[in-house]
């Protein structure tokens, strides 16, 4: 039977012989695609700006109904937030303010409804 240490030498190299053979160019081919896939959705400079100006569209129809829901005028700031959200789907705040104008009074099938 081999000395302990000698075992322990034995397994090491072979744990070491995995890392660099099997584990690390893994690595290095997931990371590779991961790069890849982010280089290929990002936007090109015209659709910097046409994101970038939807956005802001969002935003100030956002801000819109809410100055519309303060007045009271519950349904025309459904639909302002209901525009802004189409103009920008990651607008969360406009989404939760369509929600909220919602629970204050426009009957659920009118604000829940889609719109062109």
């Amino acid at each position: 039977m081999p000395f302990p240490s000698l075992l322990r030498a034995q397994q090491l190299e072979w744990a070491l012989l995995v890392t660099v053979v099997i584990v690390l160019p893994a690595s290095i081919i997931a990371a590779m695609a991961q790069n890849e896939g982010s280089r290929g959705s990002s936007p090109g400079p015209g659709e910097v700006s046409a994101t970038n100006s939807a956005a802001a569209e969002s935003r100030r129809l956002n801000a819109e109904g809410l100055r519309l829901m303060e007045g009271g005028q519950i349904s025309r700031a459904s639909e302002e937030f209901r525009r802004a959200v189409k103009a920008n789907p990651g607008n969360t705040e406009a989404l939760n303010n369509l929600g909220i104008a919602g629970e204050k009074g426009v009957d659920i099938e009118e604000w829940s409804a889609p719109r062109n």
